[in-house]
Order: C-alpha cells, then sequence, then structure tokens
C-alpha cells in the first residue's frame, strides 16, 4: 500500500539579476535572469507591460506582451524579449519575470527604437572587400556576436558593430540567394544583403560578386609550363657557369697559396742563415761565457748617483767619505741605513716620484730612474 508523503512547501524563488539591460522594439534579444529556485517553477513568462505617466493615454487593460521561458535551470532563465507593437514604440514599459504566481521586475530594463538601416552604396563584393553597413541606433540594445547578417542563403561573419556602422566579413565563394525568385541564376544577379537583429530583419541592399575570367585550360597549361621550363633551364645553366667559374677561382687562390708558401719558406732559411751568422759574430768577441751582471746595490747606486755632479766620485758609488773622524761613524751608519731603504719597493717609487717632482728634474733626468 502507498502512503503519501507530505506536501511540502518551500521559498518563492528569486531573482538577482538579468543580462543584457535592453532591446530593441522587434524583441528576439536572448536575455539571461539569474537566481535560485527556478526547478520548482513549471511556467516561467517574460512579459512587458505599456506604462506612461498619464494613465488616460493607455488604454484598459494595459497591452501586455508576453515570452515563455526557453531554457531553465535552478539559477538561469533565458528569455526571448517580447516582440512590442509598433503602436506603442514612443511609450514606456515596465518588464516583469513572472514565475508561477510569483512575480520580479527587471530593472533597468529599456526598450530602444529599432534601428535604422541606410540603403548599400557599394555592392560589389572582391576577394578582400568588407562590406561597410551605415545607419543610427546600432549599438543600443545588440552586440557583434548577437548581431546576423547573410548573403544570399550563407551567413556572413559580423566583425565590428557601432552605433552608425557595421562591418560584415562576406563569405569567400559566391552563396546561393534566400530569394526563390534569384535561384535560376548563380553567377550574375544579386545577392539579397539581410541584417538580422533578433527578431527584426532588414534588408539593407544587394551585393554581387565580382566576376572573373577563368581561362581555357589548354591555354593555362602552356602559359604556366614553358615559363617554367625557361626558368628552370636558365637556373641550370647559371649554376654550372658559376660552380666553373668557383673552380678557377678556387685553382688560382691555390696556386697563389703554394706560391706564397714558397716565397716564405726561402725566406725563412735565408733570414735563420744571417741570424745564426751575426750571432757566431758577436759571442766570438766575448771573453767570458756568460753576461756580466752587477748586483742590485752597485746598479742603483749607479742609477741615482752617477749622474749627479760628482759623477763616479761620489761617495754612495766609492764608498770613500771625506769627512771628520768624529762624524764618520754616523755618516756611515746614515748611508748603510738609506741603502737597505733603496730595497724597500714602496720607499723606492716614493722616492723616485719626489725626484721626479722637484722642480730642476729635467726631461734627460726622468730616462735614469724608470729602470729601477
Amino acid at each position: 500500500m502507498d502512503v503519501p508523503r507530505a506536501f511540502q512547501f518551500w521559498e518563492n524563488p528569486k531573482v538577482e539579476s538579468h543580462y543584457p539591460k535592453g532591446s530593441f522594439i522587434c524583441g528576439g534579444r536572448n536575455i539571461v535572469v539569474t537566481g535560485n529556485g527556478f526547478d520548482l517553477i513549471q511556467k516561467a513568462v517574460m512579459r512587458v507591460r505599456v506604462s506612461a505617466e498619464d494613465e488616460s493615454d493607455i488604454p484598459s487593460p494595459a497591452p501586455e506582451f508576453d515570452q515563455e521561458c526557453w531554457g531553465k535551470n535552478d539559477t538561469v532563465l533565458q528569455f526571448l524579449s517580447p516582440t512590442i507593437n509598433e503602436t506603442y514604440e514612443n511609450q514606456s514599459f515596465r518588464t516583469f519575470v513572472f514565475l508561477d504566481n510569483a512575480r520580479s521586475e527587471l530593472k533597468p530594463f529599456d526598450y530602444h527604437p529599432d534601428p535604422v538601416f541606410n540603403k548599400l552604396t557599394k555592392n560589389v563584393i572582391t576577394e578582400t572587400s568588407i562590406i561597410s553597413v551605415t545607419g543610427r541606433g546600432f549599438a543600443k540594445a545588440m552586440t557583434a556576436k548577437e548581431a546576423q547578417a547573410f548573403v544570399g542563403d550563407v551567413p556572413c561573419l559580423v566583425t565590428t558593430l557601432q552605433d552608425d556602422r557595421l562591418f560584415l566579413d562576406p563569405p569567400y565563394r559566391q552563396p546561393t540567394s534566400r530569394s526563390r525568385r534569384q535561384r535560376r541564376d548563380t553567377s550574375s544577379e544579386p545577392l539579397d544583403l539581410v541584417i538580422q537583429f533578433g527578431k527584426g530583419e532588414w534588408l539593407v541592399g544587394s551585393v554581387r560578386y565580382e566576376r572573373k575570367y577563368e581561362a581555357p585550360l589548354p591555354i593555362i597549361i602552356p602559359a604556366v609550363i614553358f615559363p617554367m621550363l625557361l626558368i628552370i633551364a636558365v637556373s641550370v645553366y647559371c649554376y654550372r657557369r658559376k660552380s666553373q667559374q668557383a673552380e678557377r677561382e678556387y685553382e688560382k687562390v691555390k696556386h697563389q697559396l703554394e706560391n706564397l708558401e714558397e716565397s716564405v719558406r726561402d725566406r725563412c732559411k735565408k733570414e735563420f742563415t744571417d741570424l745564426m751568422i751575426e750571432m757566431e759574430d758577436h759571442t766570438s768577441d766575448l771573453s767570458e761565457a756568460r753576461i756580466p751582471f752587477l748586483d742590485y746595490k752597485t746598479y742603483t747606486d749607479r742609477v741615482f748617483f752617477l749622474p749627479s755632479k760628482d759623477g763616479a766620485n761620489d761617495v754612495m758609488i766609492t764608498g770613500k767619505l771625506d769627512i771628520p773622524e768624529a762624524r764618520r761613524a754616523i755618516v756611515t751608519q746614515a748611508l748603510n741605513q738609506f741603502s737597505n731603504l733603496l730595497n724597500s719597493k714602496t720607499f723606492l717609487i716614493n722616492f723616485i716620484r719626489t725626484l721626479e717632482g722637484r722642480p730642476d728634474f729635467n726631461a734627460r733626468a726622468k730616462c735614469v730612474p724608470p729602470p729601477c
């Protein structure tokens, strides 16, 4: 035996938002309503009611225009905006969503007059052309993704939608006509260009595709093959000529390199022989088998004190002190300490810089300290 379950009551569904916020009088724009609790609804209706500040201007009862929901889930409802009778085009409207017996007003939601399209001026379509449709009021309640356009029976892409201009990308190939009276011929007769905003359709003009001259195949084949054969023959001839020229240049360069190598070899032999002879001449004059070197102290003493006014008789060179015996020990100690300081790199550099800073230090004297 089936036991009936208790009847349950739930909260009324709630409408939270909607988009887009407007439509043209022609209707047919997809309106998305979001909220919650929509699964319990049996019937959802979008209703537009005519309203005005002066109620006497509206017939009683007030005209209403309905459109049922075409898609829903628990959080989303989708409607096509109702079409408004053109008689009430200049009136104000209030838009509601009826969820069974629950009612929610959509605010803001505006109805705009249908757009106005100018007659198409450029009606010849080439491979690179773009169709430009002019008018006014396009962007008030429409976007490029929602708008549709047809050339014949083939849709074309709406690339840009501005308030006064519409840019279309036509089909690459010529389509057939949407009009039955035009379907007899597919090449020369113009095709209708139709713009569709929602449920509204506008025939803005006729377009035709630029006819291409198609040459017969027996003419195309020789016209293509003969130039190709000529180009191939010229390319082969140029390649062979360049190859032969490159080989000649290679042999020429190779011969020049061989001659250069031979001359360098002979020159090296001659120079080496001359060098050996010169070395023998120089070594024969030396009585000793080594190069004479001075010790560091003697070398520095001669560098610093030989150019002095005493020359070779300078006390730092001879070591002979012509001073009283009472001062000899102190002077000898000072000279030894100065000699030790000359072994210090830091002192030697500062000493040379001090000498160079003297006013009487001439250009000739500058050549003496650098060897140290």
